[in-house]
């Protein structure tokens, strides 16, 4: 058990003829559903501006066992009708439970650039404190870089095979990720081209490269603003 935050980050696609049953979903009900289960502080929706998938979400937990608890997998193992409905139209799908390694920052930036490693072994321990001793501080000087994170894939993780799973397909893994929030597109899009900054984080994964994505924020949705009404 960890004392640090919890991430379920996703990336993924929709196939074209279900995207507009999928939007209306996503809002109305799967954003409210995931949002209103114990544990869950909120949930971010993001849309590409530039990367290999058109959809990122994220959301933050009070820990990372929130995503094993018997409340979420009873909600996994129970799709609503409309979730059975829209899961088959998911494609290229990256799931995963991670831990919130690092964070650094104040204001919701309205764009995020999303530096993914994928596969092989969780973040080291040389990784972590690099990026909070080094990169972390450069993120933060960056232009328009409002927040910062590092989210590490856990060991645990909820069953791959779900009842969600069987409809969408099997999920893939990151191993740890880059979060860089920004003001504006203009900011973003600039952090994901500069290839020294690009070359420092690969340097951390022993020369790995990321994938990189630039994404728009269209959503939020908290804990508190489901409680008010806001």
């Amino acid at each position: 058990m960890t004392n640090d935050p919890g991430i379920l980050a996703l990336w993924n696609d929709c196939a074209e003829e279900g995207m507009a049953d999928y939007e209306r979903w996503y809002m109305a009900q799967h954003l409210p559903e995931r949002v209103g289960a114990t544990g869950f502080r909120f949930g971010r929706r993001y849309v590409r501006v530039e990367g290999d998938r058109r959809y990122f979400t994220f959301y933050e937990l009070d820990r990372p066992e929130v995503l094993w608890s018997d409340e979420y997998l009873e909600r996994l193992g129970n799709p609503t009708d409309w979730t059975q409905q829209v899961m088959p139209n998911f494609r290229n799908t990256i799931r995963t439970a991670c831990r919130l390694a690092a964070s650094d920052g104040h204001a919701m930036g309205g764009h995020a650039v999303t530096i993914r490693f994928m596969g092989g072994p969780p973040a080291s321990q040389e990784i972590e404190a690099g990026f909070k001793e080094y990169l972390l501080p450069r993120l933060l000087d960056a232009q328009g870089v409002c927040h910062a994170h590092l989210w590490v894939a856990t060991d645990d993780q909820t069953p791959s095979k779900t009842a969600e799973t069987d409809m969408r397909g099997e999920d893939e893994m990151l191993s740890w990720a880059v979060i860089a929030e920004t003001v504006h597109a203009e900011d973003a899009l600039q952090l994901s081209k500069n290839e020294n900054f690009i070359g420092e984080v690969s340097h951390l994964a022993s020369g790995s490269m990321p994938e990189v994505g630039v994404y728009q924020l269209i959503a939020v949705l908290s804990d508190e603003m489901m409680q008010t009404g806001a």
